[in-house]
């Protein structure tokens, strides 16, 4: 069970960990809950997949803030001239100088070295059609982003054919509501929050992996943890959000990342929750502020098997994997079920 999943749940060994070395932690859940009550959301008719909405937002900020194509194993199901059309409209363009290099040479954009445009603001200059096209597009990769996760090991051909099989009949990118939800949680993005995301500097990490995988973060920016959520449930999961950005932290066990902040960005209300590290500790403890390293290792010696059963499940897939011939067995079905 990964620490995503964990956070969760209730019972499980990070939840249980928080509540007795954090018995506080209720008190910041409720003040955020506050500033989430005082911003209430926009109307809308979405009436399911409110997740996937979820995610295609999560990728088109991480398009937004990354200097470069991530993740690039989702990205890598878009045929050539949607791969292109895409990164073109969230403002990056093909690294000058490499045409004359061998990889530059290719026709296959995949290939090409990608980097942000020097100086590029979106928010001075926006093209309603390039940006609609982006968030169609982001939509559209939902229907594969089940099969990236279970299927590293395809072929970039197998993937562009599954990401067009998925998509040929009826899209997430087609679905009207679903493109009107994405379409204000990104204008609440754009207007409220992008530039201060862009202010918290260098550099900009996109679903890095923590402990081998154990946590997956959607991005680091700067010295800040970010989590990007959408909600529209009457008394958002506050609680798990938390359990889950703190989770990352602990099992970011010798502070490779340099995590100093703590952020959950709700998208549908526009509301950044932030909390240095510091200060959180401080609120949610009793008595003596514990050290982050101490609470580490008391975690990893307490979440060892659990990450012990992850590391074994992992490597069984790997092997599954290998020893499975690609050409034979039962195909995908529409939204990446097998």
């Amino acid at each position: 069970m990964s620490i995503g999943d964990q956070a969760q749940r209730p019972a499980s060994t990070l939840s249980r960990f928080l509540r007795r070395h954090l018995p506080h932690l209720g008190d910041v859940e409720a003040s955020w809950r506050e500033l989430l009550q005082a911003s209430p959301g926009p109307e809308c008719g979405l009436r399911d997949r409110w997740e996937d909405v979820g995610r295609a937002f999560e990728l088109r900020i991480g398009l937004d803030l990354g200097h470069h194509p991530e993740p690039a194993e989702l990205l890598s199901y878009l045929p050539p001239d949607r791969y292109v059309e895409l990164l073109t409209s969230v403002g990056m363009e093909r690294k000058s100088g490499c045409a004359s290099r061998a990889a530059g040479a290719t026709s296959e954009p995949l290939l090409w070295e990608w980097e942000r445009v020097p100086g590029n603001s979106e928010s001075e200059c926006v093209d309603e059609e390039k940006e609609q096209g982006a968030l169609t597009t982001c939509l559209d990769l939902m229907e594969v982003s089940g099969l990236a996760h279970k299927h590293p090991d395809w072929s970039v051909e197998r993937r562009r054919f599954w990401f067009i099989t998925n998509t040929e009949d009826r899209s997430l990118g087609e679905d009207p509501e679903a493109r009107d939800a994405l379409g204000k949680a990104w204008a609440r993005y754009a207007g409220q929050a992008r530039e201060t995301f862009r202010d918290m500097g260098a550099p900009v990490l996109v679903a890095p992996e923590i402990a081998g995988g154990f946590g997956i973060a959607d991005l680091v920016v700067g010295d800040a943890l970010v989590e990007v959520k959408i909600t529209t449930r009457p008394v958002p999961p506050v609680d798990e959000w938390l359990r889950q950005v703190l989770g990352y932290l602990l099992v970011d066990w010798d502070d490779v990342l340099g995590i100093s902040t703590l952020v959950v960005y709700a998208g549908w209300q526009g509301v950044m929750l932030t909390c240095t590290v510091k200060e959180l500790l401080a609120a949610a403890s009793s008595g003596t502020t514990p050290r982050l390293a101490e609470l580490r290792e008391e975690f990893r010696a307490a979440v060892r098997p659990d990450f012990a059963t992850f590391i074994r499940n992992r490597k069984l897939q790997q092997q599954k994997r290998v020893l499975r011939n690609p050409r034979r067995g039962t195909q995908p079905r529409r939204g990446g079920a097998e």
